[in-house]
Parts: structure tokens; C-alpha cells; sequence
């Protein structure tokens, strides 16, 4: 298993996404069994208007 964490800015707003990988091995490849994203640091009570 692999944890990923991404920092994004969108429109000024702060997005911190994370995600579990599960990766497994078929032959020469590899695949990702599982993807389970987590969000956080997101306001939806804040407007850009």
C-alpha cells in the first residue's frame, strides 16, 4: 500500500487530497487494486463571488 498526498490551490482555497493505493503486481505490470481518496481543508460555506 502507498499513501499519496497532493497540495493543491484552487481559486485561492487550500485542498489538501490524499489517497491509499493498493498496487499489485500481474505479470510485467503493475495495477492499482484499490483507490480510496481523502479530502480535507475544503470551506464550502466559502464564496469567490
Amino acid at each position: 500500500m502507498a499513501i499519496v498526498d497532493l497540495n493543491v490551490d484552487s481559486f485561492g482555497n487550500a485542498i489538501k487530497q490524499g489517497f491509499n493505493l493498493t498496487v499489485v503486481q500481474e505479470g510485467d505490470k503493475f495495477l492499482v487494486k484499490t483507490l480510496e481518496p481523502r479530502t480535507s481543508n475544503i470551506d464550502l460555506n466559502k464564496s469567490n463571488n
